[in-house]
């Protein structure tokens, strides 16, 4: 399974009043993970370049990325993929994230694309593998504040897990309003939040 383990995104879209539970991204069928340095995870969900995504009023609980994002991920492309392609926007409302990972094989072996270290992540790097226990969102080093936005109103954070950001991760630009984060772990930066940009 690759980006988006309920959905893969490349366009608009609205998920209002819904749940999704126990959806994998990045593995393959036997909990392996998936060999691919480029893409970028998303448990339930993956929203590429030239997304508009709403969610609310919904539910994302126990899903598991290989890679980044436990539940969501974003990603905005510059460079080698996308040089300038479109901007990403995501918009999260009233909804409840609990018991999502990033960067974990179903196994509860720990993953590393560059396979020349052990750990859920490669110590010295700013982003790598296993970040965003709930939600990841990135942007190229060329993107500006307008490419890529994240807004989290309204919503909790419960035992969700990560290398980097146990709940939240992001280096897109990132609001958060009247949320609620609990019990959330990361072995490296930000037990609930890291953000890079």
């Amino acid at each position: 399974l690759y980006d988006g383990g309920a959905i893969s995104n490349f366009g608009f879209l609205t998920v209002t009043d819904s749940t999704f539970e126990g959806n994998r991204a990045q593995m393959e069928e036997d909990g392996s993970h998936v060999a691919d340095t480029s893409d970028m995870g998303g448990g339930a969900i993956g929203i590429g370049s030239g997304s508009h995504v709403s969610i609310a009023g919904s539910t994302f609980v126990g899903n598991i990325s290989g890679k980044d994002g436990g539940a969501i991920a974003t990603r905005k492309f510059y460079g080698s993929y996308d040089t300038d392609s479109p901007d990403v926007s995501l918009s999260i409302r009233n909804s409840t994230f609990s018991g999502n990972e990033a960067g974990r094989s179903v196994s509860g072996d720990p993953y590393n694309y560059n396979n020349n270290v052990t750990g859920l992540y490669e110590s010295g790097k700013e982003f790598d593998n296993g970040v965003g226990g709930a939600v990841y969102a990135y942007t190229g080093t060329l993107a500006t504040d307008a490419d890529s936005s994240v807004v989290i109103t309204g919503s909790s954070f419960t035992g969700n897990s990560a290398a980097h950001g146990g709940a939240v991760a992001s280096r897109a630009q990132l609001e958060v309003r009247d949320s609620v984060f609990m019990g959330n772990t990361a072995a490296g930066w930000g037990g609930a939040i890291v953000n890079w940009k």
